[in-house]
């Protein structure tokens, strides 16, 4: 019994009975919505018919779905007693968590394994950044990924003092950190967030974050991420005729930027350690690469980032 409701568990046949049928209702929608955007982008009118058949889908899909999430709930009430101390209402925060129970949902396949575990981490990260997007000990909205950095910065001073009995240097913290952002970030950024860790840096805040979640905007920001990912792969893999050279230095770039699926960024030192060379010729490399498309260093990692950005905010 929690919050005077009893939500029934479901045994794992069941669930999978469930499931079955919620997702063939899910992969019906799917094709009416399909037929909708077609017109929709031939500027073509949508039959009313087409808009009965719409609802009546989506509704079916709800009734089966509902259950199977109802079934899950105390899961989510479990997983959000760890985030009342972040000063937001747990309310708010069990409604992001459910937002993250119904990614998962539709996420989830049988051969993944049992479904409770493959939605414990999307209950979590749901559930954080709604703390965070909330908290109302913040004084400005920043982006979901300066909220990560602050609070890894925050927890890896903590885990060196308790280590060490001291607090780290900046040097001290740029060694210690698991993070590469933290590694890279120069002495005075360091030093500003080590001195207003909850509240970051305000020219760090994301220009996508607070736009609303319109249909035009979603649109723009996919567009907008097309292009930043086609521009960026141009700069990153080479039209040359593949050599162990150019091989190399398209490497060297995905590794430097952490493109590669599930990779996260090097300094140039790792980088040249990795392939035997010099950091000055690893930066060389890589600036000859962003030149030859008419682009400054700086110019390309704010396009990084900024892809990176979209990525986030489309996928939640």
């Amino acid at each position: 019994m929690i919050q005077g409701i009893h939500y029934a568990t479901m045994s794992n046949p069941e669930f999978q009975e469930g499931f079955r049928l919620y997702k063939s209702a899910e992969e019906s929608l799917a094709r009416v919505q399909s037929e909708i955007d077609h017109l929709i982008t031939q500027a073509q009118p949508i039959p009313d018919a087409l808009t009965d058949v719409l609802k009546k889908r989506r509704t079916e899909r709800d009734r089966l779905r509902n259950p199977l999430l109802v079934a899950n709930m105390r899961l989510v009430f479990k997983l959000c007693e760890a985030y009342k101390w972040r000063g937001t209402d747990s309310n708010d925060i069990t409604q992001e968590a459910v937002f993250g129970l119904i990614r998962a949902l539709e996420l989830y396949e049988p051969e993944r394994g049992c479904f409770s575990t493959y939605a414990n981490w999307w209950i979590r990260s749901y559930a954080t950044r709604g703390a965070q997007r909330q908290s109302n000990r913040r004084i400005m909205r920043v982006s979901i990924s300066q909220q990560a950095l602050e609070y890894t910065l925050k927890n890896d001073i903590e885990t060196f003092e308790k280590k060490h009995g001291v607090c780290p240097s900046n040097e001290e913290l740029r060694r210690f950190t698991k993070r590469p952002r933290i590694a890279k970030l120069d002495q005075a950024k360091l030093d500003h967030l080590r001195a207003n860790p909850i509240t970051g840096a305000a020219s760090s805040r994301s220009e996508y974050e607070d736009r609303a979640a319109t249909p035009e905007a979603i649109v723009s920001a996919k567009q907008r991420f097309v292009y930043l990912r086609e521009i960026i792969a141009k700069v990153t893999i080479s039209p040359a005729p593949r050599t162990i050279l150019v091989e190399r230095n398209d490497r060297i770039m995905k590794l430097r930027y952490g493109l590669s699926e599930g990779a996260s960024t090097m300094k140039l030192v790792e980088i040249g350690d990795k392939y035997g060379l010099t950091r000055e010729r690893v930066r060389q490399i890589i600036l000859q690469r962003v030149t030859l498309h008419d682009l400054t260093l700086e110019k390309f990692d704010a396009m990084v980032e900024s892809m990176f950005d979209l990525m986030e905010v489309l996928s939640d």
